[in-house]
């Protein structure tokens, strides 16, 4: 139980006006998120940017930085009564349509606004004034300021507290150290493969469920933000490729963990992960693009094409589409391509962004305007020059008009 303090720089949420459940405060453990603001005027910061008229009913339950978070990848919330696995509960069981699991409340790496991701298989709506979001299952949905978050059977609002300079500077500092903390929660993996052997402790990737991976093979291909190796899970015997991402001295973890959720995005024509194990797919589009015949080719761009659009729906931007991050899959009823390589991805909010990496001759022209100034449509020119190279004799490497920036 707390009461409003002088400070709102570790608050990440404020819920309140509970519709549905009888007394929020009566389930699980919620009575430790209980927020009792002080009376008076004097400070009344943690009501937010609440618009005029807006009346907020108690109980109110507080989400801190660092507070009863048993999962450091954010507060669960849903109908479990086990605080293990449910932080908030909200429904005495799932009768009423409540998950065990509905949904997680965490930070966005990005922007550091608080984040909604839907961990069931239903939508839940939220509003925002006039605006009606759709949150669906696994494609966080960030807000910055109040919000209705309706569940169905049950509904409240939720909305960040406003915070001064020093406050806000505070926040951004413990929102980095919440990255930190999921960063360090996750399987720890060996150094750099340098040997064959499969005792040698180089070799071997620990993964989830005391799942054991060995590299029998060495590294396989090296990218512009990783390395990846072929390795085979010693259990199943099934065969994975193992991700070892580069990163700088200057890079925060905030920028670890962007890169991280990039990777982990669901969706049948994006290669997938599972932690630092991803698909093995051992052939890409330059390696095949000889190979394959005009249906196959059509297959390419279409598949491509669906990736892209599944990203930029999500707000993020690949920023390396090029044939060597295509990889095919072909069997003899089945012909799909995926996109991968995702560690120059970048997440934006705006649509709009300054900072770029490079694979020159798939570079958009306003990539090299100075100032630099550019959207997603950067993406979709690399795939427009991947399709000359499907459907024409053109290739960057026979491409006598190149001659870089």
């Amino acid at each position: 139980m707390t009461t409003n303090g002088p400070s709102t720089s570790n608050v990440v949420l404020v819920l309140g006006n509970f519709v549905g459940v009888d007394n929020v405060l009566k389930l699980s453990e919620n009575s430790r998120y209980e927020f009792l603001p002080s009376s008076g005027e004097a400070n009344e910061s943690w009501k937010g940017s609440q618009p005029e008229g807006q009346q907020l009913k108690p109980p109110f339950l507080c989400l801190k930085i660092g507070e009863h978070l048993f999962d450091p990848r954010g507060w669960v919330i849903g109908s479990h009564s086990d605080s293990d696995t449910c932080d908030v509960q909200l429904a005495e069981n799932n009768q009423t349509g409540i998950s065990r699991r509905l949904l997680r409340i965490d930070i966005s790496p990005v922007t550091h606004n608080p984040r909604v991701t839907v961990l069931s298989d239903r939508k839940i709506r939220m509003q925002d004034g006039d605006r009606l979001l759709i949150c669906r299952p696994d494609e966080p949905a960030e807000f910055s300021r109040p919000v209705t978050i309706d569940l169905g059977a049950v509904s409240f609002r939720a909305w960040p507290s406003t915070r001064m300079i020093a406050e806000s500077r505070e926040y951004k500092a413990m929102a980095r150290q919440f990255s930190e903390d999921i960063l360090y929660a996750m399987p720890k993996y060996m150094p750099s493969i340098k040997g064959q052997p499969e005792t040698a402790k180089h070799n071997v990737r620990y993964g989830r469920n005391g799942a054991v991976y060995v590299n029998e093979w060495g590294i396989e291909s090296k990218g512009m933000c990783a390395s990846v190796m072929m390795v085979k899970d010693r259990k199943t015997g099934n065969i994975f490729g193992a991700k070892e991402p580069y990163y700088g001295p200057r890079d925060n973890h905030d920028t670890a963990r962007k890169r991280f959720e990039a990777s982990q995005m669901e969706y049948k024509h994006i290669v997938q992960l599972d932690h630092i194990m991803v698909e093995y797919i051992p052939l890409n589009l330059r390696e095949a693009l000889l190979d394959l015949d005009a249906r196959s080719r059509l297959k390419v761009l279409t598949h491509l094409s669906s990736a892209l659009y599944h990203m930029h729906e999500l707000g993020i931007t690949h920023r390396d589409v090029k044939p060597d991050n295509a990889l095919v899959e072909m069997g003899e009823d089945e012909f799909i391509v995926k996109l991968a390589d995702f560690g120059t991805s970048k997440h934006s909010v705006t649509g709009k962004m300054d900072t770029f990496t490079r694979t020159e001759i798939y570079m958009a022209p306003e990539l090299f305007e100075k100032p630099r100034h550019y959207t997603n449509k950067v993406d979709i020119w690399a795939l427009g020059l991947i399709g000359m190279e499907l459907f024409t004799a053109w290739h960057p490497a026979s491409d006598d008009k190149w001659d870089g920036p």
